[in-house]
């Protein structure tokens, strides 16, 4: 007999290797109310129903529920986003370490190669406000201070909780953390791949091969 076990929870989130984040990429625990465990094996399929219960001691309405839900949800969009974005800009800036070192050795043009130096410094300057790449343990935040993608971590694990009510303070924090996220992807991010794609562009004309953008997922 095979046997699978749910915890209730969403899929997990997409993580930034190999930063340190403290916490979990675990998705949000599912309100109470009733689900579909779908089985498909061979091109034939069974489905049963599940219902999960509400903690009987704990003092909450399905509104409740579905209000740190619905928030928990917004939370994790966010941290999907920005961790894919990070990934994306983590794997040009890797394609640029390596052409760095493969002009440097060819004493390639001297323009374009300043160019490409400063195109590494500008993604490496948008990431250090995003991610804390010094820290190891959660001990290392005494001397190495957290970027935003650990900020929305410590926001999920705060509603994350089994008491639902969802605080004016969590509220407050959620908009907070989502200015900063409009600042980094929509507007200094934006500028990064307008100054990636004006480079590839003179990387054309030089005969060189373009950057590798990887599939989203």
């Amino acid at each position: 007999m095979n046997r699978f076990t749910w915890d209730f929870r969403r899929d997990e989130l997409p993580a930034v290797e190999p930063i340190f984040v403290y916490g979990n990429y675990n998705g949000a625990a599912v309100p109470p109310g009733t689900y579909t465990a779908k089985l498909t094996y061979k091109g034939q399929s069974q489905e049963t129903e599940i219902q999960i219960l509400a903690d009987p001691r704990i003092e909450a309405s399905p509104a409740d529920y579905a209000a740190q839900y619905a928030l928990m949800l917004q939370v994790e969009e966010q941290i999907s986003a920005l961790h894919s974005h990070l990934n994306e800009m983590r794997a040009i800036k890797g394609q640029l370490q390596q052409r760095l070192t493969a002009m440097e050795a060819a004493k390639t043009d001297a323009t374009l190669l300043e160019k490409q130096k400063a195109m590494l410094t500008a993604i490496e300057t948008w990431e250090s406000t995003l991610i804390q790449p010094k820290q190891e343990t959660f001990q290392d935040v005494i001397n190495f201070h957290n970027q935003l993608n650990s900020e929305w971590m410590a926001l999920k694990a705060y509603l994350d909780g089994p008491y639902p009510a969802v605080t004016a303070g969590a509220k407050k924090r959620y908009q907070d953390l989502s200015r900063r996220m409009s600042t980094a992807l929509s507007e200094e991010l934006t500028n990064l791949k307008r100054q990636l794609a004006a480079l590839e562009e003179e990387q054309k004309q030089a005969g060189l091969s373009l950057f590798l953008m990887p599939e989203s997922k």
